[in-house]
């Protein structure tokens, strides 16, 4: 039983029927990808019926994403230059925070994440999602300043100093 997918640095020969293969492990709580390459043009629909946690990480070629995934809790898509359509499904299930960090998908996308019931606008990020972790091991400093305000100040610095 498959419960995790984790994909690096992967050359598809054929994406045509990626979406038909993810959705053969219906069992996968959790995937990952980081520069998956060869999806296509071929609209990718995967039915993941008890995945939580789906991320992708600069898929360059992947175009269009519909995901049926009602206990998704994260979405995270991280430098999708080449995606434009994304679509999740059912509007019935748990509530999913999503990272859109470097990833410009069209009008309809966002506004149809926006206005999903499981989103909504409070729950999209175009943040890094790594950057509450590295704001924590910042604040392991002995010599921060105990001030509130000047603490805010600084995780404000922080904040712009991991965007660059």
């Amino acid at each position: 039983m498959l419960a995790a997918l984790s994909l690096l640095l992967l050359q598809v020969a054929d994406g045509r029927n990626f979406g038909k293969s993810v959705s053969a492990c219906p069992n996968l709580k959790q995937f990952s990808s980081y520069k998956l390459w060869g999806l296509g043009d071929a609209k990718q629909k995967l039915n993941m019926p008890n995945c939580t946690t789906f991320a992708l990480d600069r898929p360059d070629g992947l175009y269009h994403l519909e995901l049926v995934a009602p206990k998704l809790t994260e979405l995270e898509l991280l430098d999708c230059h080449d995606l434009e359509h994304v679509r999740l499904l059912p509007r019935e299930g748990s509530p999913v925070k999503v990272s859109l960090m470097g990833t410009t998908l069209d009008k309809g996308s966002l506004q149809h994440l926006r206005k999903h019931p499981r989103v909504g606008s409070s729950r999209i990020s175009f943040e890094d999602p790594m950057i509450e972790e590295y704001i924590e091991d910042m604040m392991d400093n002995p010599f921060l300043p105990e001030d509130e305000t000047e603490l805010q100040k600084l995780k404000e610095q922080w904040r712009r100093q991991f965007h660059l």
